[in-house]
């Protein structure tokens, strides 16, 4: 299996890499290698800007989006794995997974994932999942014309962290075993390798 060693995290702060190694030993295995690659690359940048920078950026939202992205990678595949998405959703470019995750979904809309995970293992999970796309991945990413929504280092590492937990949360409370990975098909690896 893949190591994710501490060399991958800032050495002044280990703490994006006590979070990991605070997880189920088999969290990392299930991602796919180009979420490990997004979360090593967003550590490396992180580490860059935090070491190294002699700019004071306005906004750090920069420093989230690698993780944010590996999280919607994650999201896809674990959400394929308990068979709350089909194949070809899982293949689409137009699968919307923060409408599939909003709780505002009503709840006899069939494409509620929120309602599903939130009846079957707990709301506080359900939430987790929600909150994470909204905070970590839709208001990082998007522009508000009357609201910048800019974060701090701070913020930018509560937001890493946020998504590395609520992946953990996932992945430990569905109980996904590494053997039950289904989603690392041909169509990821192929989608990896033709990224430009």
């Amino acid at each position: 299996s893949d190591v994710c060693s501490s060399d991958l995290f800032p050495s002044h702060d280990r703490l994006l890499w006590k979070t990991i190694m605070s997880f189920d030993a088999t969290f990392w295995d299930y991602l796919s290698p180009y979420q490990k690659d997004l979360i090593r690359e967003g550590s490396f940048l992180y580490q860059e800007v935090f070491e190294n920078s002699k700019y004071t950026f306005k906004d750090y939202a920069f420093l989230v989006f690698p993780f944010a992205k590996a999280y919607e990678g994650f999201l896809k595949q674990f959400l394929l794995d308990i068979g709350l998405i089909t194949q070809t959703q899982y293949k689409s470019d137009h699968i919307r997974l923060g409408l599939l995750l909003c709780p505002d979904l009503p709840k006899y809309d069939e494409r509620s994932v929120y309602d599903r995970i939130a009846s079957s293992k707990g709301k506080e999970l359900a939430d987790a999942m929600w909150l994470t796309w909204k905070y970590c991945r839709n208001q990082v990413f998007h522009y508000y014309p009357h609201n910048s929504k800019a974060i701090d280092l701070v913020r930018a590492k509560g937001r890493i962290q946020m998504i590395l937990m609520t992946i953990n949360s996932c992945y430990k409370g569905l109980k996904i075993s590494h053997s039950d990975n289904k989603s690392n098909t041909d169509h990821d690896r192929a989608t990896n390798s033709n990224i430009l």
